[in-house]
């Protein structure tokens, strides 16, 4: 019987998002991690980061009485007002809480009430990442460290009057005063750009190895970049100090620049234009491939990224299948599963389309067998068979039919993994980590037995994740339960699997803050400031 029985769930059907139901995030996606660090899937906006310097230094520095909750929600007010109260504005797109607070005030009245609550997204997501960017921190003995880059940052902002910081309600003739908060604003504020961009692409150094405080902007070494393209894309990985993670960063925004300018992405689809650019070194427009000369490094490890990326996918999507199937029964036995699968019929199908004899496939031989067709021993976007087809497969198929398209792609990228798993530098005793299920005794596992052997280990996996959670946090995070060896659908919102890549956004959001970016006509550019930057890089 399951530790989570079915007649108790029935009280307390969660309702929430399922995040990484299977509990393999962080086995797989570190890499976008590591090298992006000060970067994260929520933090899209270049002022914030701004903001929050202003904050730490006026209050730990200059012992100002300042409220960050405060400078957030004159910042969504100047938002909304500056964009004529159009809360899908592209040029306020992720500040947080606006349609929270702009339903609190009304647009003709001659002042706004800054009382109501809101989230504090703004400091809860971004305070963490001012650390990562050695701008300030709280040390374990409760020290506030306030470095000397972020005093710099703080004085491009502009002064906030004190007494408007003060007041419960503002006038409108005040909002006029601090437009300069607005978000959009970054691109004309030069001085803030210029420590920004230096900041993020790593220009910044420890001055004083013994002082916390003085982490600097890199005047030096910039201007060195600028006037020779000289400039440091060594790094050691894993990360030995500080100084790798700035220059993994640094590397990532310059190769999100290359990859721009060599596709000039559609703005739906630049993420589809960015997982072919560094993993089939590909422009998914015409399929030319591109040369990443200095740059290559960086691409390595954000293909090991994606292939993972693939691989959470498959299985995350699979899991959403066996969902989808018990749900459509409220209940079922696993061999009533694999019947509703398709299981034996999908193995059939395969062996059928690629000539396998009948009940010998394995993924080895669905591997071989691809590799047969495609006459490449590494895929790209001109084969038949490739990971972005079968993505595209699996992404549309029914339940009925993921088990085929899940198989095709394991074996894709059983065969890319042997190519990359040397760099791979994390292991786990997950079943489901990539390097134990595409191991060579379950890759010659017949394949009837590892579908078998696959949806146990998915549905196992899910039941002591999501208890575990339970029980250590109180956390209500079960797709379905079993009980008697009967799965039971136990969601009011079904789950969806969906790709776990989630810098990308962020990255083009704030390159296209600091001016590094543009779009037309629903496609991104470079700007001739990221084409200067990228040539400098190009040149040497």
């Amino acid at each position: 019987m399951s530790a989570i029985s079915v007649g108790w769930t029935e009280k307390v059907t969660p309702a929430s998002r399922v995040l990484d139901p299977l509990g393999i995030w962080t086995d797989h996606l570190y890499i976008q991690d590591e090298f992006t660090r000060g970067i994260t899937s929520v933090t899209r906006r270049a002022r914030y980061y701004t903001l929050l310097s202003y904050y730490f230094y006026r209050r730990f520095k200059e012992k100002e009485d300042i409220s960050f909750d405060r400078l957030e929600k004159l910042l969504i007010l100047v938002a909304v007002t500056h964009h004529g109260w159009d809360l899908n504005a592209r040029e306020i797109q992720n500040v947080f809480d606006r349609y929270t607070m702009a339903k609190k005030w009304d647009q003709n009245s001659s002042s706004f009430d800054l009382t109501p609550e809101i989230r504090k997204y703004g400091y809860s997501y971004y305070n963490r990442q001012m650390e990562r960017l050695e701008c300030a921190w709280e040390t374990l003995d409760g020290r506030r460290i306030v470095t000397t880059i972020c005093g710099e940052l703080a004085s491009t902002l502009g002064e906030v009057p004190p007494d408007i910081l003060k007041k419960d309600r503002i006038p409108v003739e005040d909002v006029a005063s601090i437009q300069f908060l607005c978000p959009c604003t970054v691109k004309e504020n030069e001085k803030e750009r210029d420590i920004l961009e230096k900041l993020f692409f790593g220009f910044i150094r420890k001055e004083n190895r013994e002082s916390d405080e003085d982490w600097v902007i890199d005047y030096e070494s910039f201007e060195k970049f600028m006037s020779t393209g000289d400039i440091k894309l060594t790094f050691n990985y894993p990360a030995e100090n500080e100084d790798d993670f700035h220059i993994m960063r640094r590397g990532t925004l310059l190769l999100f620049l290359k990859i721009i300018g060599k596709t000039a992405p559609s703005e739906n689809e630049f993420r589809r234009y960015v997982w072919d650019a560094v993993y089939f070194l590909q422009n998914r427009g015409n399929e030319e491939f591109i040369e990443y000369g200095r740059l290559e490094s960086f691409r390595y490890y954000w293909e090991i990224l994606h292939l993972n990326v693939y691989y959470v996918y498959t299985l995350e999507k699979l899991l959403e299948a066996i969902q989808h199937a018990v749900r459509s029964q409220s209940c079922v036995t696993r061999d009533e599963l694999f019947e509703m699968m398709n299981l034996e019929d999908s193995v059939r199908a395969l062996e059928d389309e690629l000539g396998l004899e009948r009940d010998t496939a394995t993924l080895k031989g669905v591997s071989e067998a691809i590799w047969s067709i495609n006459k490449k021993d590494r895929t790209d976007l001109t084969v038949r068979f490739n990971e972005a087809s079968v993505y595209d497969e699996l992404e549309e198929s029914g339940y009925e039919d993921v088990l085929r398209w899940t198989f095709f792609m394991l074996s894709l990228l059983s065969r890319r993994l042997k190519q990359l798993e040397g760099d791979m530098a994390r292991g786990s005793p997950s079943r489901l980590y990539i390097k134990n299920l595409l191991s060579p005794a379950m890759l010659n596992m017949n394949l009837l037995s590892f579908g078998k052997n696959l949806i146990n280990t998915v549905i196992d996996t899910h039941l002591m994740v999501s208890m575990l959670r339970w029980s250590e946090q109180n956390t209500q995070n079960w797709i379905f339960t079993e009980e008697d060896g009967v799965l039971q659908y136990a969601r009011l919102t079904p789950f969806e699997a969906r790709p776990r890549d989630n810098r990308w956004p962020s990255i083009r959001s704030i390159l296209e803050d600091l001016d590094f970016l543009e779009t037309s006509n629903k496609r991104i550019y470079l700007t001739r400031r990221g084409e200067e930057w990228l040539s400098k890089v190009e040149r040497t």
